[in-house]
């Protein structure tokens, strides 16, 4: 007997027992059905298989591969509704993948629910066209379809119709469980949640194919953005070296008596650095020794300080990653859901699922799932969380950057629960057993998980998938703008270090000019020291000769006699001209 466990419904753990006979063509049938039944009735319940093998010496050959074998094998099954037993060959149920016979190229008609996926596109009559359906939509049924000859017409539900779309009356219904009943449809793959313990009262007269889990209910979550200052990892230990260098620089300056005054904090974190000081005249020969020695180390150092800065990243409104419900939590978000599946998550396993529905907003409303989408993403609310399909919740964030531009919405990567499928058939519909096998040896092969994992979670690249390619085109924005940014400080660290070589050959030029210029200042200031002792000589002559003259006139003028003293004065003026 082999033992396992697979995880079923709300994380129990279900274990599984498949027992082999292997025995000759000798025992007796009656003795090995008698124990076998006796085996499987004591279990009580599906969870053992039980195969029996034995040796004929006749080839087998399966409608999937050429198999040529000398054993028979049988499978064992007990149904514990009806107490009834069967055996059936493994090679006939292999058999039902056979294309060539059964349904014969029919059509039947299907509604699903919840509507197919946003790239679903519709045929000339206006149905669904079978195959653009993705996920468990397409995965599943298009290969019931092709395992059992026949062909789908998908209806499509007039509620989820645009008002100004026509459609084909023949391809629409109202809902997915009506049209059964009536007759109008075959089988309805209903992959929404229906829990195994939901009372619906369309149920007691629709047949169900199977129970099966789907793709995974996930939380979608307003985008939150932050600003953040990215630190070289190094930029630590160069400012521990810097401290360690100027304590030793202490200690010597201590040691070797050195002027306090200038051997300052600011000083030596100068020189460290290579920024400029002002050297006193009282330096002495150990200090400019050992001031030289800590330049050149500078010269090295500087480098280092450089190469940090521009490690340096300021990253401006980046969206902030949450990936899982403990992270959510944080942010005290509100979820707004129905009340079957607020129920659901409460009866979880997982405390952070519980702790995530324990205070949502609730409603019986089917409704209540597009307000929240509408309230976050077209209203932008920061304070509510929804839960959607995972296919649903990428058509909303596809949504949300047709009508920002930018996604203002995000998926949470853990899922929140996985869920269940059912499908449903018409009363008396009578290939629900083939359906039924179909699907139930596509899990136990595993070609559902697989189906699941490649196409319905497709790889980064692919553009059916928004928010799984975002992270990568994010992520290479940001290099681009590193690097451009690493680029812009480069030039402007390149346009100082020129502009400081042309500053310092401009001080070297003027060192070499100026005492030139002030030996000629010099020579101008005697010149004009010189002249202006020229012209001070030459008023005090002008002004000496008229105040010489004014004496005598009025001297003149003193004496009575008038005629006299004008003959006197033309006199003096002929007189001084004589002179």
């Amino acid at each position: 007997m082999l033992k396992g466990s697979v995880y079923g419904g709300r994380g129990r753990k279900i274990q599984k027992n498949l027992v082999i006979v292997y025995h000759s063509q000798n025992v007796p049938n009656k003795f090995l059905k008698t124990a076998v039944i006796s085996l499987l009735e004591s279990y009580l319940d599906p969870s053992i298989k039980v195969i029996e093998v034995y040796n004929n010496n006749v080839n087998k050959i399966t409608t999937l591969h050429n198999y040529e074998s000398a054993s028979t094998v049988l499978m064992h099954s007990y149904d514990y509704s009806t107490k009834s037993y069967s055996v059936t060959d493994i090679f006939e149920i292999q058999s039902i993948f056979d294309t060539k016979t059964y349904l014969r190229n029919q059509t039947l008609t299907m509604t699903l629910g919840p509507s197919p996926n946003i790239n679903a596109q519709l045929n000339s009559d206006g149905c669904y066209d079978p195959e653009t359906l993705a996920g468990p939509h397409g995965l599943i049924l298009k290969h019931i379809a092709k395992a059992n000859n026949f062909r789908w017409r998908i209806l499509r539900l007039s509620k989820t119709v645009e008002k100004n779309e026509k459609i084909n009356n023949a391809c629409s219904v109202y809902e997915s469980l009506k049209p059964l009943i009536k007759q109008k449809a075959d089988i309805m793959g209903n992959f929404a949640h229906i829990p195994y313990w939901a009372r619906i009262p369309y149920y007691e007269h629709l047949g169900k194919i199977y129970i099966r889990r789907t793709e995974p209910q996930m939380a979608v979550i307003p985008i939150f953005y932050k600003n953040q200052m990215y630190l070289s990892s190094n930029f630590l230990s160069l400012f521990l070296a810097t401290i360690i260098v100027v304590i030793i620089l202490k200690i010597t300056i201590r040691s070797m008596k050195f002027d306090s005054r200038f051997w300052n904090i600011e000083t030596m974190l100068y020189a460290i650095v290579g920024m400029g000081i002002e050297v006193g005249k009282a330096i002495t020969t150990s200090e400019k020794m050992i001031l030289t020695c800590v330049l050149l180390l500078s010269v090295i150092y500087s480098v280092g300080i450089v190469d940090q800065l521009l490690d340096i990243k300021m990253e401006l409104n980046q969206p902030l990653q949450i990936n899982t419900l403990e992270e959510l939590e944080k942010y005290k978000l509100t979820l707004m859901t129905l009340d079957l599946n607020r129920n659901f998550l409460l009866n979880s396993e997982d405390p952070d699922v519980v702790s995530f529905a324990k205070n949502a907003i609730t409603t019986s409303s089917y409704k209540s799932d597009r307000v929240c989408i509408e309230n976050l993403v077209l209203k932008s609310y920061k304070n509510l969380t929804c839960i959607q399909y995972q296919s649903d919740a990428e058509a909303t964030v596809k949504m949300s950057i047709l009508k920002h531009g930018k996604a203002n919405v995000q998926i949470l990567k853990e899922h929140v629960s996985i869920q269940w499928l059912i499908i449903n058939t018409r009363p008396l519909f009578k290939h629900t057993d083939r359906f039924e096998k179909v699907v139930l040896y596509l899990t136990e092969a595993g070609l559902i998980d697989r189906w699941y994992k490649t196409e319905l979670i497709p790889e980064p690249d692919s553009h059916n998938l928004y928010y799984f390619s975002f992270e990568s085109k994010v992520n290479v924005v940001r290099e681009v703008n590193y690097t451009q940014e690493l680029k812009q400080i480069l030039a402007i660290a390149i346009v100082g270090y020129i502009l400081s070589c042309v500053i310092l050959l401009g001080e070297i030029i003027n060192s070499r000019i100026e005492p030139k210029r002030k030996l000629a200042a010099l020579k101008n200031e005697k010149v004009f020291k010189l002249r202006r002792g020229n012209v001070r000589k030459s008023v005090t002559k002008i002004v000496f000769f008229f105040k010489n003259f004014d004496k005598r006139v009025k001297a003149a003028l003193r004496k009575p006699n008038r005629k006299n003293n004008a003959t006197k004065i033309s006199t003096l003026f002929s007189g001084n001209n004589a002179k």
